[in-house]
Parts: C-alpha cells; sequence; structure tokens
C-alpha cells in the first residue's frame, strides 16, 4: 500500500526555521526591603538584589560585592544562566544547552558552517623563527623537568617528624627578662619566660620525602688511560689563552673596557694589514702642497705686513710734519707777540704761566690721589674744624640760615595776584621779565672805554650825545611801542588785512 508521501514529488527547497527575536519586555521597578541606616546590625547583604541601587554599606563589616564587583569568576551563588547571543545579539539556544555543564575550554561545534575545512593564512603557515624555536623549546623543558620532578617527589619513601616519640621531647627552658621603656628609659620588673616546643601530632603526614639512592653499576668502572704530565710552555699558555666576550651593544655593569679587550674580542689582531702601494706617493704629494701653501702664506703675511710698516711710517712722517708746521706758527706768534710786549708784561705773562703749572699739577695729584682713595687738600680744608680754620687765618664764610633768592623775581606788578590776564588771551609773555635789568646791559663803562679806546676818542663820542643816558632810555622806549602796536595788531586781526592812513611829516601814508 503506497502512502501520499510516495505519490508527491521531491521538495526542490530546503523548509529552514527562522528565529522569532522576542520583543522586550517592560521591566518595572523593583521594591527593595533594606533597613534604614542604624538599624543595619544582623544584616547581611548576599545577593545584587540586598544592595538596591546603591554600593556597599561601610557600616557591615563583610567582605561585600555590590553589583558583583571585585567578585572572581566562579564564585558567585547565582544559579541564573547567562544566555549567549551571537554576532548579531540573536541568542543561541543551541549553545545555551550545549555549554551547560561543560568546561569553558571545550570547543563546541553546532553549526553546518563549522563542517567545511579550514583555511589557513599565510601567516599561520609560515615557518617559525629561530627566537620562537628557542622559547618553545625552553617551556617544553621546563613543562618536562617539573612534571618529572612531582613524580620523583611522590615515590621517595616517608619519615616520621622528630620530637614525636616521647623520648625526643626537649625540656622545658626559662629565661629571665628584664624589661626597659624605650620612652623613659626606668627599668621594669623582671620577668619569667618559660619556652615549650610546640606540640607535633605523630600521625601527620611528613612535609618531605626522602631521596633513593641511585643503584650502582654492576660491572667495574672502565680505566681512563692519561699521558703523562708535561710542563706549559708560554706558546701553550698563549694559544689556550681565550680572550673574553665583550659585546660592542650591551654593557649592562657600566664597566670600563679597554680597547685592546675590545679590539682582541672583535678579532680584528687576527686579519692582516694590508696597505697600498701608492699610500707613500699619496703622503709625499700631501707634504709637498702642504710645504709649497706654508711658503706661499708666509709670502703673502710678509707682503701684507710690509705694506702695513710703510702705512705707518708715512703716517707717522705726516704727523711729524704737521707738528712741526704747528710748533713752528706757534714760535712766530710768540716772537710776534713778544715785539709788542713790554718787560711788565712780559713778566706778568711768566708768572701767570707759572701758576697755571702749579694749578695743573696740583689738579693732576688730585686726581691721582683720588684714584688711589686717598682725600684731597680741598677735601681736607672742607672738613676742617672751624678752630683750626680761625688758628690758620682762613676766611671765614658766613653761612646764612635764611633761604636764598632771586631778587629779579620780587617787585613784579604783574602775576596770579593782580588777576594775571583774561581767560581768552593768550599773552603770556606780555613784557620782558628782567625788564629793569636790561637796561645797563648795552651800557659800557667809562674806564673801559677809555682803556681800549682812548680817552680822546670818548670825548668826541659824549660831546656828539651817543651815550647820553636820556636819548638812549627814549630810543629803548620808542621800539617796546612799535613792538606793541605790532603785536595788537596782529592779535584783533582776524580776517584779510587792513591798513589805516596816518601823518609822517605832514603826509599821509598807508600803513
Amino acid at each position: 500500500m503506497s502512502s501520499i508521501k510516495d505519490l508527491l514529488p521531491a521538495p526542490v527547497n530546503q523548509y529552514v526555521q527562522e528565529k522569532r527575536v522576542e520583543a522586550p519586555k517592560v521591566v518595572e521597578k523593583k521594591v527593595y526591603n533594606i533597613p534604614p541606616y542604624g538599624q543595619r546590625a544582623n544584616y547581611i547583604p548576599r545577593r545584587r538584589e540586598d544592595y538596591g541601587d546603591g554600593g556597599a554599606f561601610p557600616e557591615i563589616h563583610i567582605a561585600q560585592y555590590p553589583l558583583d564587583m571585585g567578585r572572581s569568576e566562579g564564585t558567585g551563588d547565582t544559579k541564573v544562566v547567562a544566555v549567549a547571543t551571537d554576532e548579531n545579539g540573536i541568542p543561541d539556544y543551541q549553545k545555551n544547552l550545549l555549554a551547560q555543564g561543560r568546561s569553558k575550554s571545550l570547543v563546541l561545534h553546532s553549526r553546518i558552517s563549522e563542517l567545511t575545512g579550514y583555511q589557513a593564512k599565510d601567516s599561520e603557515l609560515a615557518r617559525p623563527t629561530e627566537e620562537q624555536i628557542a622559547e618553545l623549546t625552553l617551556k617544553t623543558k621546563e613543562a618536562m623537568e617539573k612534571r618529572i620532578g612531582r613524580k620523583i617527589k611522590g615515590n621517595l619513601p616517608g619519615k616520621i617528624p622528630e620530637g614525636c616519640l616521647p623520648g625526643e621531647v626537649k625540656p622545658t627552658q626559662f629565661f629571665k627578662y628584664t624589661p626597659v621603656d624605650s620612652l623613659t628609659n626606668k627599668v621594669l620588673p623582671e620577668r619569667m619566660i618559660r619556652i615549650v616546643e610546640a606540640p607535633k601530632d605523630p600521625l601527620d603526614p611528613p612535609n618531605y620525602h626522602q631521596h633513593k639512592m641511585p643503584a650502582g653499576f654492576g660491572d667495574a668502572a672502565v680505566p681512563v688511560m692519561h699521558s703523562p704530565p708535561r710542563k706549559v710552555t708560554v706558546q701553550d699558555m698563549q694559544d689556550w689563552k681565550i680572550p673574553p666576550c665583550i659585546s660592542n651593544w650591551k654593557n649592562a655593569r657600566g664597566l670600563t673596557i679597554p680597547l685592546d679587550k675590545r679590539l682582541a674580542a672583535d678579532g680584528r689582531g687576527l686579519q692582516q694589514t694590508v696597505v697600498n702601494d701608492k699610500f707613500a706617493v699619496f703622503a709625499e704629494v700631501m707634504q709637498a702642497a702642504e710645504s709649497k701653501a706654508r711658503e706661499e702664506l708666509e709670502l703673502r703675511n710678509s707682503i701684507v705686513r710690509k705694506q702695513k710698516e710703510k702705512e705707518r711710517q708715512s703716517q707717522e712722517e705726516l704727523m711729524r710734519q704737521r707738528a712741526a708746521e704747528i710748533l713752528q706758527q706757534r714760535e712766530d706768534m710768540e716772537k710776534a707777540h713778544d715785539e709788542h710786549e713790554t718787560a711788565e708784561e712780559r713778566a706778568a705773562r711768566l708768572e701767570r704761566e707759572k701758576q697755571r703749572e702749579v694749578m695743573r699739577r696740583q689738579r693732576e695729584r688730585d686726581a691721582r690721589l683720588k684714584r688711589a682713595g686717598r682725600r684731597t687738600q680741598e677735601e681736607r680744608e672742607r672738613e676742617r674744624d672751624i678752630s683750626e680754620k680761625i688758628a690758620l687765618g682762613q676766611a671765614a664764610v658766613a653761612a646764612s640760615a635764611a633761604a636764598t633768592f632771586d631778587s629779579r623775581l620780587f617787585n613784579q606788578n604783574g602775576g596770579l595776584g593782580s588777576g594775571f590776564a583774561p581767560d581768552d588771551e593768550y599773552n603770556v609773555y606780555s613784557k620782558p621779565l628782567f625788564h629793569d635789568k636790561s637796561d645797563s646791559i648795552y651800557h659800557a663803562k667809562e674806564e673801559n672805554m677809555a682803556k681800549y679806546l682812548g680817552e680822546d676818542a670818548v670825548s668826541q663820542m659824549a660831546a656828539l650825545g651817543k651815550y647820553d643816558n636820556a636819548e638812549e632810555k627814549r630810543m629803548f622806549e620808542d621800539a617796546d611801542k612799535q613792538d606793541a602796536t605790532y603785536r595788537n595788531r596782529a592779535m584783533k586781526r582776524g580776517g584779510p588785512l587792513e591798513f589805516t592812513e596816518g601823518e609822517v611829516s605832514g603826509k599821509k601814508r598807508r600803513e
């Protein structure tokens, strides 16, 4: 009897059940029943919910792990299984079911894609380097030695610990102890201290194992034949002398290594040094070129020195000629002056020159003393006591206690006290400051005029009225009035030029 399955054609496509993604559920906020502060004496938090939304409780002195912070893996008391997901975040139920109760190092294959062959990369198929081989060999050797050593220790026979038998118990010992206070250095009462061996259980397993002696050889040892001893020669010692291994890159201890030791370790002494045949020719050519360059440089320097010496001599000759001309001019002037000079004038001139020379020497001496740090004659005279000045007959300088002022600043009519000037005018310099003293500036003294011009010339000028005081005063006053007129006109002028008519000797003129 055929079934309906045999009548239907074979399926073309393969049916794959898609994984359904559950919608996230709304989690309500949990309410934690945690006792308030001050009432947590017997409260012990064990789960994450016992901490609520906060951290550890400082008043509870036990090990606490809020949010499992600080807890090592595999030490939790939770019974909730962690949900494993794939790279897209979808829960992988096959992995969750297969991984339960198995080791984490176990590799699980639960997908069809894992049945295909592994395509290794070129970097993974490359041969390991010498460093990797040496490192792997060292790790393998250490692991094998550790495993063999553990087996050897397990096969060693045991031994009863010492001090477990009744006759091996050590007697009690007593010691006298005198304590001293470290702060006050006060001796405290003596004490008796008893020292007793700690009791040991004879049934405890031994803490160490005995070593087995290796079995001896069955046959006698094979004798080793040696040649008769020979005296070592110096050549043999030098041949067997191995230089120390010195690195050119590392010096961990920072030692000072001599150069010969470094060269010996480098092996350069074993190489034969070959000198090129042209080296001698090259050295000779270089020496000849150097000597030639030295000669040229010496010749050039000698020419430069001769030129400088010639310039210096010409400069000195020029200065010598100028000095001779100046001396000749001075002598000519002195001769011309001496021709018109009388004996009295010459004696007075010589006396003045003598005084000048004395004063010059005194100034030079004072300068030298000042540079040497000593007081000059002027400073000593200034610091001399008044009684000494009176005894020596020196002039006493009367020191006035009153303040000294310039007399030209007094007896002035203008100033701030008299209103000074209007605000809209800028005539600070309205009149000369020393008008009363300026009258005598341009007057020549009679004795000076008679001395330089002669008495006849002075009498003639007086007769002509050139130096009449009244006439001279009138001339200065007219000039001052004319200047004031021009100044007032310039201040009043605000537009174009203005002209006024005036009369001069009966005729009209335009100003």
